[in-house]
């Protein structure tokens, strides 16, 4: 944890957005000459999202204590239980699921229960191509040569029963 913390007030609450800075579309230099200030006016001003906002309310802070997080129960913050796995809790959001997946969240999350498939949900960006790539190829190759040896047996075909009818039909 930094020890610098990076307070801005919103509608009168503190917010310590210390981590979210280098996440911030804008960057690191646009919330610079923001600290310790009321940003309020500043957010409308600039059209944010209500995904801003939403995710602004993750970084709010004890009004004393800037370390430490208050979290607010909303309505797309009390839809799961950020203890336990997704994976079982996302299919009884039902209505509120696409809502929820496109709100912007900034915390840890588990998917499974089993720390071996768990496991498997992390990887590396390079990964998912260099497994899906090669069985796209692979996938390709097989239809093509499918295709291939179809179009030559229904070429033959055509060519063979002409044949017969020259021949035969004279």
């Amino acid at each position: 944890m930094s020890t610098t913390p990076f307070v801005v007030k919103h509608d009168g609450k503190k917010h310590n957005i210390e981590h979210f800075l280098r996440f911030h579309p804008g960057g690191t230099n646009t919330l610079s000459l923001l600290k310790n200030a009321d940003v309020t006016d500043r957010l409308l001003a600039t059209h944010h999202s209500a995904a801003a906002y939403e995710l602004l309310k993750d970084y709010r802070v004890d009004e004393e204590d800037v370390h430490k997080h208050i979290r607010e129960d909303g309505d797309l913050e009390s839809l799961v239980d950020w203890n336990r796995p997704m994976f079982w809790q996302v299919g009884s959001l039902g209505p509120k699921y696409k809502e929820w997946v496109l709100a912007p969240v900034d915390r840890k999350l588990r998917l499974f229960g089993s720390d071996f498939v768990e496991s498997l949900t992390i990887t590396s960006w390079y990964m998912v191509p260099s497994i899906w790539i090669p069985v796209m190829f692979y996938l390709i190759f097989i239809g093509y040569q499918r295709l291939r040896s179809s179009l030559a047996s229904t070429t033959d075909q055509t060519i063979n029963s002409g044949m017969k009818n020259k021949l035969f039909y004279k």
